[in-house]
């Protein structure tokens, strides 16, 4: 309960935050209309990079730049063309809006977590090994800084379970199949709050039919 209701309030220091950037930013493209700054842009991302990293890891993906890219800007090593310092603004705003949906939606799921899981028969789910798991092998042609998101298949797990991922801060392929010393790969998940076998076992059929190959222990 603790560390939910740590979770809630961090929540809610996040999307005041991204709210206020957003209005600035709103401002700044007022100001500017088609031309911008380059900047104005460093001072966006600098700023999103202290509040939440999410967003500006989007805008990477999206418009192909690298991180390496984006810290250039940031330092003063180089920066994009005013024209498209404008239209990157944009992008960013468009994310922080989604972002900020994305917060209170999980924010949502830490007061009031559905009961529609615990009610959900399980008989269709496969059974979880016996043997302790101690790491999986990839599915071909996925690296392990996939965001998880972009699974086909991930977010229509159960509310919950997702909640429970946010929480614990797993985001990326890399950290849901982490696996810590020899409490092998289920342990750590199950000490996090509100996360059951159930869900253990939502998540273990949804990577198995992702094509994640578990390894055991001998």
């Amino acid at each position: 309960m603790a560390k939910a209701k740590h979770r809630v309030h961090l929540i809610d220091i996040q999307v005041a935050i991204l709210s206020g950037l957003k209005d600035l930013f709103d401002q700044w493209q007022k100001e500017n209309v088609d031309s911008l700054d380059p900047q104005m842009l460093r001072a966006a991302i600098e700023a999103l990079d202290q509040v939440d990293n999410t967003v500006w890891r989007a805008f990477c993906a999206e418009t192909g730049h690298s991180q390496e890219d984006v810290h250039d800007w940031t330092q003063g090593r180089r920066a994009p063309s005013v024209q498209m310092a404008a239209i990157y603004l944009n992008m960013l705003i468009v994310y922080i809006v989604k972002r900020t949906e994305e917060l209170l939606q999980e924010k949502e799921v830490i007061l009031n977590p559905p009961q529609v899981e615990e009610e959900t028969s399980s008989d269709a789910l496969i059974d979880l090994p016996k043997e302790r798991i101690t790491g999986f092998v990839l599915p071909d042609g996925l690296s392990e800084d996939t965001e998880l998101a972009t699974l086909e298949g991930f977010e229509d797990l159960p509310a919950r379970l997702l909640g429970c991922l946010r929480n614990d801060n797993i985001s990326t392929v890399a950290n849901l199949i982490k696996v810590e010393g020899l409490s092998g790969w289920a342990a750590p998940l199950l000490r996090t709050p509100n996360f059951g076998k159930k869900s253990l076992r939502y998540l273990y059929q949804f990577m198995v039919e992702a094509g994640f190959e578990p390894q055991f222990s001998e």
